[in-house]
């Protein structure tokens, strides 16, 4: 039997919830909250005022924006950054 539209939207939703994305990436929720403060976590949405919401497109655009085939390539990418200059 072929997959429908809406079993492949039961199967991977296109919006996670902070718990299912805490899951996803082995990572503790509070880092999640913090990371939006700071602005290094994925994009998310806010789809209410205590209602977060993070795309599966985003959250594996994040991911592969953080993968690295070496950590002398990690490095290289942390260059220039102001946070990362010695004083």
């Amino acid at each position: 039997m072929p997959n429908t539209d809406s079993q492949r939207h039961e199967a991977a939703p296109a919006l996670l919830t902070e718990e299912q994305l805490s899951k996803r990436i082995q990572t503790p929720r509070r880092s999640l909250q913090r990371w939006r403060s700071t602005g290094d976590g994925p994009v998310f949405v806010r789809t209410g005022p205590r209602c977060v919401r993070y795309r599966v497109a985003d959250v594996e655009a994040w991911i592969a924006g953080r993968s690295f085939p070496h950590l002398a390539a990690e490095l290289a990418s942390h260059t220039g950054r102001p946070d990362q200059e010695a004083a």
